[in-house]
């Protein structure tokens, strides 16, 4: 009789056992379903190069590029010429100076913090002009001087971007364009009579001159400038060729200005 109750609570504790082992089992199972796979980690997104805007490049590294007028006040420099041309200059020693424009267009370049180079292209123009007035009559003429010329410059410069001041020195190689003289001549009765002569013929077709300028450039808006420069030109050749009379060195004072955009 005892045997078959401890035999039997031995079943019990064996089935007890049992179960309890298969709840343990599922819990795992159910447990071990419930994580989620782990995720993988998204690539991380690549940044766009960000455009570099002239604003923001130092100011030792921007390049310019500019249109530019110039209006001056030209005369010359007019000797007789030292060989068996030569003859004297008489009634042109009465000429007296005439304003002329000019026009450039060109590129600048910061090669250090103060130094700027400048190259470009232009149209130069020179002149002078002769006036005589008698009781009954007038004579009068203008020469026109004009040139393409190819300046090359070099700048210190000094101050902020924002406003600058700019010294320079600079060499102008010219190729002739063309002389041309207008004549008017008024007589006694008061009638007016013009002639135009254009030619190449007796000019050099190349001449070279120096220049220096001193002014201010002003930023108004990012990238953009305006300046302001004045301006001293001579030539050191002679616009005739050497078979002329005369040794004419033209020469012209007066002031430039433009707008300017970095790039």
């Amino acid at each position: 009789m005892r045997d078959s109750i401890a035999s039997k609570a031995m079943k019990n504790v064996v089935i007890l056992m049992l179960f309890i082992n298969s709840l343990t089992s599922f819990g795992q199972i159910v447990v071990g379903g419930d994580k989620e796979p782990p995720k993988k980690d998204k690539p991380a997104k690549k940044e766009k190069p960000q455009k570099v805007s002239a604003d923001s490049i130092s100011v030792a590294e921007r390049t310019e590029i500019f249109v530019g007028a110039n209006w001056s006040s030209t005369y010359r420099t007019l000797t007789e010429n030292d060989n068996i041309f030569g003859d004297s200059i008489g009634t042109r020693a009465d000429e007296t100076s005439i304003g002329k424009w000019s026009y450039s267009l060109g590129m600048r370049t910061k090669i250090s913090k103060f130094l700027m180079f400048e190259g470009g292209i232009s149209f130069l123009q020179n002149g002078e002009q002769y006036r005589l007035e008698t009781q009954d009559s007038t004579y009068s003429y203008v020469n026109h001087y004009r040139f393409i010329g190819m300046p090359l410059r070099l700048y210190g410069v000094f101050g902020e971007r924002k406003l600058r001041f700019q010294v320079g020195i600079g060499a102008i190689p010219q190729m002739a364009l063309k002389f041309e003289q207008n004549t008017t001549v008024v007589d006694n009765e008061e009638r007016e009579t013009k002639s135009d002569l254009k030619t190449k013929v007796g000019m050099s077709s190349f001449v070279f001159s120096v220049s220096a300028n001193l002014g201010v450039q002003y930023e108004f808006l990012p990238t953009w400038s305006i300046f302001v420069l004045p301006e001293y030109r001579v030539q050191l050749t002679s616009s005739f060729l050497k078979t002329s009379k005369f040794i004419h060195q033209g020469n012209a004072f007066g002031i430039g200005f433009g707008i300017v955009k970095a790039i």
